[in-house]
Parts: structure tokens; C-alpha cells; sequence
């Protein structure tokens, strides 16, 4: 990496009580986890509808039991 360029790195830990919001902004949702405070995560339709289908396929994997190495 040289002077001019940035990385940042996030994650939220996500349980079964974790406050989730979310806001419709014109072309993004804006999702808030963990209240005012939290993690907030903008995304596209076309990235909602990514996201969800991919979180469908993960909690299949997970109540089957079968690991993504």
C-alpha cells in the first residue's frame, strides 16, 4: 500500500436481540444495527437483493451444518 490509498476495515456482531432499523433513501436502504451508536451499512437494490440471497444460503448452511472453507 503507498501513501495515497486507505484501508478500513468494520464488522458488527449480530445476535438475536441486536436492534436492527432500517431507512429507505431514494436508491440505498441505510441499515442500522445495534441502535444510534452501531453499525450502519448502505446498500443498492441490486446489493439487498444479493445480500439476501446470500443470507438465505448461509442460514441453510448453518441449520445443515455444512461449513464454507
Amino acid at each position: 500500500m503507498n501513501g495515497s490509498e486507505a484501508s478500513v476495515g468494520a464488522w458488527a456482531a449480530i445476535d438475536g436481540d441486536c436492534p436492527i432499523e432500517y431507512v429507505v433513501c431514494r436508491d440505498e436502504v441505510e441499515f442500522r444495527f445495534g441502535g444510534r451508536e452501531g453499525f450502519e451499512l448502505f446498500v443498492t437494490e441490486q446489493g439487498l437483493h444479493r445480500l439476501a440471497d446470500i443470507s438465505a444460503e448461509a442460514l441453510t448452511a448453518m441449520r445443515e451444518k455444512t461449513w464454507h472453507t
